[in-house]
């Protein structure tokens, strides 16, 4: 069985970096300036896939999905982000 479709929904982006401290010698992970940001953006996503069932109740499917989503970071001086991507599925459902 195949299945197509699509749909829209509201996305939350964080965005996040750390560095070193340029006086930092040793165990330096972390330890300079941070930056964070949150995104929140509609978004719109495809998709397409297939359901192979094994027996009557048992279902090892795949699905590829596409999403589009661009994340807004003006407070951080970024602008619009393109963030979305591809999703690759494979799964097994059981039906009782």
């Amino acid at each position: 069985m195949s299945a197509f479709g699509g749909g829209v929904g509201l996305y939350t982006t964080n965005f996040r970096t750390t560095s070193e401290a340029s006086t930092c010698e040793r165990h330096c992970a972390d330890t300079g300036p941070r930056i964070t940001s949150r995104s929140r953006d509609a978004g719109y996503h495809a998709l397409v896939g297939v359901d192979y069932h094994v027996t009557e109740k048992n279902v090892v499917g795949v699905e590829f999905r596409q999403l589009w989503l661009d994340a807004s970071f003006d407070d951080i001086g970024l602008g619009k982000v393109k963030a979305g991507g591809s999703l690759l599925w494979l799964g097994y459902r059981r039906y009782f």
